[in-house]
């Protein structure tokens, strides 16, 4: 028996001693005594039958067989994942247009709407996975509301093919109205995602119509008729951070909690990372692993708020563009494996319309080249377990482009304090 790589023993200033495991995700607080009798097994292991919980080490991976091969293991329920056959997940982009004009905005392609005869393509493209029982759809923009009737129509068109789906729609919240919101469920419509960037001044200025006026108070309204018209619906607020705007978040965060009384509301940062040469370009980006975890940390401690992200969760799935079956559909028709990319001709892995193949080059980029499960300084590192990987598309700059970029975990840079926030969360201290 050997003590395993994946756990973390440490100290904790204010909870004593403390041992994580990543591979089997448990978190245990260790008296004195125990912790004495820890670190006798970890430096000799073969010993640890004298434990008085021996099994447990055992379970929870703690100590594990000298031949344990955990990365492949591991490994292989990762691909498992990534190639079922029976799941599609298509991210569906029926307008390009926007009524937006977002300081961060990476989008510069063509303004394009969603015809009726690619409407048919995406629905035959839908049906040619034979093996189908698991669809997924998020609509996407642009602003996706500016063509709401395709939403609506294409959804008609795969309801007539008796496929059984459950659809997100990802929206910046301007142009919902009451007669829209009481489609959304007709619609297999479960959640919204929509943007806040802070409260109405901070936001305003970041995310304003195409003609500068303020959208915050609209915004707010809408929210109001959707929590009012609909009890199903989840709301996910996302509110985008950099360096310009993170004393907002927590604003953010207690004035939509006290608003809106629903455990239907869900509030999430989400940090601007540079994809390209028009995305951070007014803005100064949180870029560096500890700015971001530095801002969780301060979240909690100033103001309480707790973030998923604070426990290092072990991690089977990963960014889509990773999985075999998952496709964004732009309004031409055209198909990629990554938001990052739309409207780049050159990352196009094919089109609805067309048997080319000329895309396989950027596909196996995206399958292979953005595959840490093959990075082989990935898999001698501590945090494979938990660590997702980061992104595709920042994975395969590193490799073409510039080896400079930092595609780890932002836990990596914050273990400890992450871990105490957790326990402290979950023990209500």
């Amino acid at each position: 028996m050997i003590w395993s790589k994946y756990n973390y023993l440490f100290k904790s200033k204010k909870h004593g001693y403390l041992l994580f495991n990543a591979l089997s995700n448990v978190f245990l607080q260790l008296a004195d005594e125990s912790y004495l009798e820890i670190l006798k097994i970890r430096d000799s292991p073969e010993k640890f039958k004298s434990y008085q919980n021996a099994d447990e080490l055992e379970e929870y991976k703690i100590i594990v067989e000298n031949d344990f091969d955990d990365i492949n293991i591991l490994k292989m329920k990762r691909i498992s994942y990534r190639h079922r056959k029976d799941f599609l997940s298509l991210i569906i982009i029926p307008t390009l247009n926007c009524n937006f004009k977002c300081i961060y905005c990476f989008e510069n392609a063509e303004r394009k709407t969603i015809t009726e005869e690619t409407e048919k393509d995406i629905v035959a493209f839908i049906m040619s996975f034979k093996s189908l029982k698991q669809l997924s759809i998020t609509w996407y923009g642009g602003e996706s509301l500016m063509a709401f009737d395709r939403i609506v129509s294409i959804t008609r068109k795969i309801e007539d093919c008796a496929i059984q789906f459950e659809s997100t729609l990802i929206t910046n919240g301007y142009l919902l109205n009451k007669r829209k919101i009481l489609q959304l469920e007709n619609l297999s419509i479960k959640a919204i995602q929509i943007t806040l960037d802070g409260l109405e001044e901070a936001h305003d200025l970041r995310r304003p119509l195409q003609s500068r006026k303020g959208t915050f108070n609209v915004i707010v309204k809408n929210l109001s008729l959707i929590f009012s018209n609909s009890k199903n619906i989840r709301v996910l607020i996302r509110v985008n951070i950099d360096k310009s705007n993170v004393e907002e978040y927590h604003k953010v965060y207690e004035f939509l909690s006290k608003t809106f009384l629903t455990d239907k509301l869900i509030i999430y940062p989400g940090f601007i990372d540079k994809f390209n040469d028009s995305s951070c370009n007014s803005i100064s980006c949180l870029a560096d692993n500890r700015e971001k975890g530095a801002f969780l940390i301060d979240q909690y401690h100033k103001y309480k708020i707790y973030d998923n992200n604070l426990f290092p969760s072990l991690k089977y799935n990963t960014c889509a563009a990773r999985n075999l079956n998952s496709f964004v559909i732009g309004p031409s028709g055209e198909i990629y494996k990554c938001l990052c990319v739309v409207g780049d001709e050159k990352m196009e892995i094919g089109h609805l319309a067309s048997e080319d193949t000329n895309g396989q080059k950027v596909l196996a980029r995206f399958l292979i080249d953005a595959d840490y499960n093959e990075d082989i300084e990935c898999n001698n590192c501590f945090y494979f377990p938990i660590c997702d990987g980061g992104c595709s598309f920042q994975r395969i700059n590193k490799k073409y482009f510039n080896d400079k970029i930092n595609t780890c975990t932002f836990i990596k840079d914050n273990l400890e304090e992450f871990l105490e926030i957790h326990f402290e969360s979950k023990n209500g201290l």
